[in-house]
């Protein structure tokens, strides 16, 4: 699959799911459910029934979803294993771990996963064995989301401190999309949407605020 992307792209209009049509009856989706909460039962799992809804509304089928830890080698396993699995015109869908903490991993871990090989200006995947991957795709701020941090935070009186900011440190190469009313980053890189679990949590799922309604 080969795509054409700045940098960092800004763009809410990006396509997640499209309606049903004929020509979209084989399109598939995987969740890769992260963290050591639900894993432990600390936290219950709500966002698999959302998005699974979400999706067959509009004829894309969930093959398969996975819950692991916030391990990064697991991660960028599970996340290669999915893209397979759901084929080139698929979606993966990960939620959780991409918080403040040392254990968020999951940014680093779908960057590293992925090798990029970019001749001639364009972008060409490389599905690579994560434990021999080395050169992934680098994290850089971005700046939009870093600017909505700053005005979320300077309105609740916390410093948007060097913790907070892992969370606006997005893998190069991916498109982030504008949530409503939220500072909230929505990456995909390479049609993985990378989600953060509190926007299920309470939220209505993938239609209640964590998504824009547009992109479908």
């Amino acid at each position: 699959m080969r795509l054409r992307m700045p940098s960092i792209c800004h763009n809410k209009h990006t396509l997640l799911c499209r309606a049903h049509s004929s020509s979209d009856s084989s399109r598939n989706a995987a969740l890769l459910v992260i963290g050591n909460e639900i894993l432990s039962g600390s936290i219950q799992d709500t966002n698999t029934a959302f998005l699974a809804k979400m999706c067959h509304g509009r004829g894309i089928d969930m093959v398969r979803v996975e819950f692991i830890p916030d391990d990064k080698k697991d991660i960028g396993t599970s996340v290669l294993a999915l893209k397979q699995r759901v084929g080139t015109r698929g979606y993966v869908f990960t939620s959780g771990g991409i918080g403040p903490t040392h254990d968020d991993v999951t940014y680093e871990a779908i960057a590293d996963a992925f090798g990029v090989l970019a001749p001639a200006g364009r972008l060409n995947i490389m599905y690579l064995n994560i434990s021999t991957a080395s050169p992934g795709v680098p994290l850089e701020l971005h700046a939009p989301t870093v600017d909505k941090m700053r005005a979320h935070y300077a309105g609740t009186g916390q410093e948007l401190n060097e913790a907070r900011l892992r969370m606006a440190t997005l893998p190069r190469n991916s498109m982030v999309l504008d949530t409503p009313g939220l500072w909230v980053p929505l990456v995909n890189l390479h049609s993985v949407f990378i989600l953060p679990g509190v926007c299920f949590l309470g939220g209505g799922g993938l239609g209640g605020g964590c998504v824009p309604a547009s992109i479908f």
